[in-house]
């Protein structure tokens, strides 16, 4: 655990802030979609309606 711990720590130290802090902040703008899609998915009618025109 201390190996994998001193490599993400060597890896930061090594990637400038501003990559990180944008690909975090893309990493969180992916995520926020799938729970917002997977919400959409499970809020949707099990039985189909049908759509009448009058």
């Amino acid at each position: 655990m201390n190996s994998l711990k001193l490599r993400w720590h060597a890896f930061n130290d090594r990637v400038p802030r501003s990559i990180l802090i944008l690909s975090r902040f893309a990493l969180g703008i992916v995520i926020g979609w799938l729970f917002h899609y997977l919400l959409y998915r499970l809020s949707l009618p099990v039985e189909p309606f049908i759509y009448v025109a009058f």
